[in-house]
């Protein structure tokens, strides 16, 4: 028997008519395929109900789609929140590395504005320090002629990172193997622009460049990004805040415990050293993620930054650091992605660009952003063990549901077992949303959607489909696949799909 816990009481009409206002609705609903509901009534003991199928059949067919998630548009109506990606890095393209925290993010952002919040979307560009200078370093001794005309920019600037890496570090067979997968490096950069001591000189000067190619990086990912449905508001720069931080920087060495390792100063946190600025007063990254949060201002009711879990460290001091300024913030930190167990290197150039997936044909990317969001964030990913079946089995209930294959009108279908299991899943839609929103996730989404449009093809198969759940599985599916940034997860060329609409 498949049982489900829902906690969309609150903003559920149809459930509330179900239980005749006798629930408590901070307390989960637990209903089943049998048409049980479990709950807690209002003195808080356990209590149960039950309904025919054909009952309940016909009371969605009579509320509707767009009333039955008509108080999820303004469950969280004038809420302020800001959700901060993982920075970029403009050094190098997009890869799937990365695309994690652009799911998540664009998936958050997308669930808190379904349902009424206003949502600003903040990215942190690092144009500023080491990673920065070297590009900018490589680049001005590069033989722009040189490089296959058809190279986007930021793909040749990912090997001309790599590049000045391995010669920082003298890594003579990585720099043969960069050069034998693009050998037009020997023409652009000729051995005698490849000098290392110059580098390091350059190095040790503080002054930051003027790095031209940032904008140009920064067009390359939002355009990257927009293919997975993520787009940005604000545009945030670290050399914004590379000024003088010195009133910060001496309020916090006042307020916490410090040390300094080195001539660096940190915060001694039980949990960890987090670097603040170096010995000669210059600020490190986590001072200016500081200033910028704090420059943002007290008129937003919560702040989001989705993380690789091993900057959790600084986050957690983040939070504690707004907290005691009468800020709200949280952070959502994801594991590891790897390709055949290795990491993916911006210094060796081992990555797999989102540009690269996408160019690949339709709805690859799409089933790769959907493998990517069917695992918990907090797991490790392996992108080899992707096969693109939930894309495939998502794809094929659209193209039943549009060509109305197993529709019928039958009254006593909607008594038939697929028939059950097909309600029982599209009336998990708000609960599903929810589950998204309280675990900052897009997790439970990416499941429902399989495991919905599973059902709807069994049903189909069945001749179990009736009219009214043929439009509410559509409607679902556009809700889903937009919430998940999958609009093109569509079977349809572009003229079918705008008849079709």
């Amino acid at each position: 028997m498949t049982r489900d816990r829902d906690h969309s009481l609150p903003f559920n009409p149809l459930l509330r008519e179900l239980l005749g206002g006798r629930a408590d609705q901070s307390a989960p609903v637990h209903w089943n395929t049998r048409g049980a509901w479990h709950f807690r009534d209002r003195t808080g003991s356990p209590a149960r109900s039950r309904v025919q199928w054909t009952d309940l059949a016909e009371r969605c067919a009579r509320l509707g789609w767009d009333d039955y998630w008509a108080e999820w548009r303004t469950h969280l109506r004038a809420r302020r929140v800001v959700v901060e990606h993982t920075s970029i890095n403009p050094v190098h393209p997009l890869h799937l590395g990365a695309l994690r925290s652009t799911l998540i993010g664009g998936s958050l952002a997308r669930v808190l504005r379904s349902a009424g919040a206003d949502v600003k979307v903040h990215y942190f560009v690092n144009d500023h320090g080491r990673q920065v200078v070297l590009l900018d370093w490589i680049l001005a001794r590069t033989d722009r002629a040189a490089v296959p005309p058809g190279l986007r920019f930021d793909l040749a600037a990912g090997v001309l990172y790599a590049l000045v890496n391995m010669l920082l570090g003298d890594r003579r067979e990585d720099v043969a193997r960069l050069t034998a997968a693009h050998p037009w490096l020997d023409a652009a950069v000729p051995s005698a622009a490849r000098d290392t001591a110059a580098l390091r000189a350059r190095l040790t000067d503080p002054a930051d460049p003027e790095a031209g190619f940032v904008d140009g990086m920064v067009d390359l990912t939002l355009h990257d990004m927009a293919l997975v449905g993520a787009h940005v508001d604000v545009l945030e720069r670290e050399s914004q805040v590379a000024g003088p931080l010195e009133p910060l920087l001496l309020g916090l060495l006042g307020e916490h415990e410090t040390v300094s390792v080195n001539g660096t100063w940190c915060l001694r946190r039980p949990d960890g050293l987090v670097p603040l600025a170096r010995a000669n007063g210059s600020s490190l990254y986590f001072l200016r993620d500081v200033a910028n949060a704090l420059g943002r201002g007290p008129g937003n009711d919560l702040m989001f930054h989705v993380i690789g879990d091993d900057q959790s460290l600084l986050q957690r001091a983040l939070r504690e650091l707004l907290d005691r300024r009468g800020l709200a913030s949280e952070h959502v930190a994801f594991g590891t992605i790897t390709d055949g167990g290795r990491k993916f290197s911006s210094r060796q150039n081992r990555l797999v660009t989102v540009e690269q997936v996408h160019a690949r044909g339709a709805g690859r990317l799409d089933a790769v952003a959907l493998d990517m969001m069917l695992r918990r964030p907090s797991r490790s990913v392996d992108i080899a063990a992707f096969d693109g079946l939930a894309h495939q089995r998502v794809t094929r209930a659209l193209e039943l549901a549009r060509q109305g294959r197993g529709v019928t009108r039958s009254r006593s279908a909607a008594s038939r077992p697929a028939a059950r299991a097909l309600l029982f899943h599209l009336l998990r839609g708000l609960g599903a949303v929810h589950g998204a929103l309280h675990r900052r996730s897009p997790h439970p989404l990416a499941r429902y959607l399989v495991d919905l449009s599973a059902d709807y093809a069994r049903a189909a198969r069945a001749e179990a489909v009736t009219p009214w759940a043929q439009e509410w599985f559509l409607a679902t599916h556009a809700h889903l696949t937009d919430l998940l940034g999958l609009d093109t997860a569509d079977p349809l060329p572009s003229r079918d799909r705008a008849r079709a609409a």
